[in-house]
């Protein structure tokens, strides 16, 4: 059984072009996300999962630099580069990773890898209404994938990947995994969209000495110091079927 992370990357963002590269306590934020990554137990590859455009011959160049597996496919369509990055690479289970999550959570993703094995369903995840928003991801088995490339069919699914999956339970056996309680932090947003999202994430790795992040110290950090919500409490997070 092999197992695979897609993280979806590109340098096009309606709100914060080139994102992905920008740099956070001197790294490209995809460089965090990969590092992260790769101090999961259970992910056999990674592979970061980009469009043809030539804007995003710079991701496929950092790629190669850094040892990365890459895939290049549809820009619009997620979905058919997950099923295409997948197949080529033999998955039996993918997880889905975004390129603007820099503090992702391995270990969240090893728990749920485990879960999804144990309880044979086809779909897993954390319970997302109740964690901090970009430090999760999304474990599936190839076979849910491939349905989902044949039989999702709307705009917004085939962007979005595995909205299918969970909106059509008839089809599919989803899995919400409580996350532990420390984790309980809805409000908390550390995902990138937007130049306030990067300072914030800017401003943890500052006053936690830029080392690989663990995730209570994080949670702990901004439960103390209540202005580092400030930053970017303001922003609202796109609606996927907007």
């Amino acid at each position: 059984m092999k197992i695979v992370c897609i993280v979806q990357a590109r340098m096009g963002s309606e709100r914060l072009p080139g994102k992905v590269l920008m740099d956070i306590a001197g790294k490209p934020m995809l460089e965090h996300v990969l590092d992260r990554l790769k101090l999961a137990r259970e992910i056999d590859e990674i592979v970061v999962a980009t469009s043809t455009k030539p804007d995003d011959d710079l991701i496929a160049r950092f790629c190669d630099m850094k040892g990365t597996s890459v895939f290049r496919g549809s820009e619009l369509d997620v979905l058919s580069r997950y099923y295409q990055a997948a197949q080529q690479h033999q998955a039996d289970i993918v997880i889905r990773v975004t390129a603007d999550c820099p503090l992702v959570d391995f270990e969240g993703i090893d728990l749920l890898i485990h879960e999804l094995c144990q309880k044979k369903v086809d779909y897993i995840a954390f319970d997302g209404t109740r964690l901090p928003r970009g430090l999760s991801g999304e474990v599936f088995t190839f076979e849910a994938l491939k349905l989902t490339y044949e039989t999702a069919h709307q705009p917004y699914e085939r962007e979005h990947v595995t909205i299918h999956m969970y909106e059509h339970p008839e089809k599919f056996q989803v899995q919400k995994v409580e996350p532990p309680s420390w984790m309980n932090r809805p409000n908390y947003r550390l995902t990138v969209d937007t130049l306030e999202d990067i300072e914030l994430i800017r401003r943890i790795y500052e006053m936690l000495n830029h080392e690989t992040l663990n995730l209570r110290k994080i949670i702990n950090l901004m439960d103390e110091n209540r202005e580092l919500l400030a930053i970017n409490s303001h922003i609202k997070q796109k609606n996927p079927k907007e």
